[in-house]
């Protein structure tokens, strides 16, 4: 699975420009949990038919680092034992019962950081490292 290391970013800490406002979601309890945004569905859907990846869902996983922050990872995936599995803006989405926690109310969004470079990002207010997006 690809890391990620600071708060917002899959690939450098910082802030996000262009966060959607909204995202629809099924959402299995706690009303904060992990979504992802129209932008971001739209390019999971793209790389898992190029990856002839349709039939997995998109695992995200988490981990807390020594300084506190969070550490990312996603890559599609089988649904496993334990796992919380729902949907969010017609993406499956699996996460393992001990990364729940650490990506709760975060937001995982796609965006363009500058002219023609687009990443994935996560905003994820539980991480220390988080800054808000500025437009």
């Amino acid at each position: 699975m690809p890391r990620a290391r600071g708060a917002s970013t899959m690939t450098e800490p910082g802030t996000a420009r262009g966060v959607a406002a909204a995202t629809e979601s099924r959402r299995t309890g706690d009303a904060r949990m992990f979504t992802l945004t129209r932008a971001a569905a739209k390019q999971i859907r793209s790389a898992a038919a190029s990856g002839d990846m349709e039939e997995l869902a998109l695992r995200v996983a988490a981990t807390r680092t020594g300084d506190g922050g969070i550490d990312y990872r996603m890559g599609f995936d089988e649904i496993g034992a334990g796992d919380k599995v729902f949907s969010t803006n017609g993406i499956d989405v699996v996460i393992a019962a001990g990364d729940q926690a650490l990506l709760d109310a975060a937001v995982l969004d796609y965006v363009e950081i500058e002219a023609g470079d687009r990443r994935f990002i996560f905003l994820n207010p539980g991480d220390p490292h988080y800054r808000p997006p500025v437009e």
